[in-house]
């Protein structure tokens, strides 16, 4: 009887289904050349830098001596062409894009690779232009793009062979692939750009027009604040004092204690309600601020609004010896003025420091507290508190400054206003 066969007796070629070393070596060499042109699209934004890598990767994996990538918006004018292997007089010799006839057009108007031994041998040759270099192999792609053709991507002249192989077919199929892949992304990215681009434009004139709006409303409002401080004054101040003084008279001739008692009660009253319009006329535009500039307006305003709250104002100034646009002191002025409102009416502070300073052609001005401080983004959700900071800010930006509020909870407060300055400004 016949012994079986067992494994150790079994002869097995060795390596009889593994590819020749070289085979595997070209293998590897393809899939590194190939996963390089894909991180290339991953990293890369720039289409025209992308289409080079691609045909440049084209040449290398398949030995090709000259390689192009045409892109097309309608698939039959390119609209740009990106060569390799050529030199850059050589390229200049060729003129004008191709125009997509012969094997090129053949290309364009299919939807499978062309592979050709001899190129004036084809049928659809139509030859080449003066100064185009002489190619016979041939190799190319469609680069097709959601089922229409958006170029092509081709190579000529294989090094040491008389054709191109199935496999550098296979090969230039993947990679025209991934050239349409970085079409669509360049194109996604391009037009995302634009939309971007006007959404921005819109926004930054939309936000011009706010900004000439609110100034317009700001320069309507400080007028009409104006316009009822010298009624104030004129009028009704005048007409307080007028009263004042025949009540006065009045006191004198009483005939009686009760009478004269009444007439002093009424004339506290009176007195104090002048005081009050005085005050008011000066918060709305104080004319200190028109006749004699920011400096004497803030330290006027300061005296003021420390006698009446109780809160020690301390005030110091540097570099601002002449008068600053208008505009601008106004500016500054409103600002430190409701930085004061809301120690007064917030911070529990008991003194407070205002720093004016001219500093390298810009404007600063800091009120710093000692009061309770508060939570900035907090109250930035409160709608009350909210609008005295945001009417700040928005006068900040009318003058291309900037406003910034630090606090901390039982740490005061510190707002800081920055507003440019040019050389030779003044009113």
């Amino acid at each position: 009887m016949k012994k079986a066969a067992t494994d150790s007796d079994q002869t097995i070629p060795a390596h009889r289904d593994s590819p020749p070393p070289d085979v595997e070596a070209e293998a590897g060499r393809r899939f590194e050349v190939v996963a390089r042109a894909t991180l290339a699209i991953l990293a890369e934004r720039s289409l025209p830098v992308l289409l080079q890598r691609i045909v440049d990767a084209a040449r290398e994996v398949t030995g090709a001596r000259y390689g192009a990538l045409g892109v097309t918006d309608d698939g039959a004018v390119l609209t740009a062409f990106v060569t390799s292997g050529i030199s850059d007089e050589e390229r200049e010799r060729l003129g004008p894009l191709p125009r997509g006839h012969g094997l090129l057009g053949l290309i364009l108007q299919g939807t499978e690779p062309v592979r050709v031994r001899n190129i004036s041998e084809h049928p659809r040759s139509s030859g080449f232009p003066p100064g185009h270099p002489l190619m016979t192999s041939f190799l190319g792609a469609p680069i097709l793009l959601h089922g229409r053709n958006a170029g092509n991507l081709y190579l000529t002249d294989k090094h040491g062979a008389v054709e191109f192989s199935e496999e550098d077919g296979r090969t230039l199929v993947v990679l025209a692939a991934h050239a349409a892949i970085a079409i669509d992304n360049a194109r996604l990215y391009e037009h995302t750009s634009e939309t971007l681009e006007r959404r921005v434009a819109e926004l930054h004139a939309a936000n011009g027009q706010l900004q000439r709006l609110t100034s317009l409303v700001i320069s309507a409002q400080e007028e009409e604040r104006r316009r009822i401080a010298r009624e104030l004054h004129d009028d009704t101040a005048q007409a307080l004092t007028s009263i004042l003084v025949r009540m006065r008279l009045l006191t004198r001739q009483a005939g009686s204690d009760e009478l004269r008692d009444g007439l002093l009660e009424t004339l506290k009253l009176v007195s104090g309600a002048l005081d009050g319009v005085r005050r008011l006329a000066v918060d709305l535009r104080p004319s200190t601020l028109d006749d004699l500039g920011l400096a004497p307006a803030i330290e006027s305003y300061a005296r003021e609004f420390g006698d009446r709250w109780n809160i020690v104002v301390r005030i110091s100034v540097e570099g601002i010896d002449t008068r600053l646009p208008r505009d601008q002191e106004l500016i500054v002025y409103r600002v430190i003025q409701e930085s004061l409102m809301n120690v007064a009416k917030h911070a529990r502070a008991t003194s407070v420091h205002i720093e004016l300073a001219r500093i390298d052609g810009r404007l600063m001005a800091t009120i710093r507290d000692n009061g309770r401080g508060f939570d900035v983004t907090r109250t930035l959700e409160e709608r009350d508190r909210r609008l005295g900071l945001f009417g700040m800010q928005e006068r900040a930006g009318l003058a291309g400054g900037q406003l910034v509020v630090h606090s901390t909870p039982d740490a005061g407060t510190t707002v800081t206003l920055t507003i440019p300055l040019h050389d030779g400004e003044s009113r």
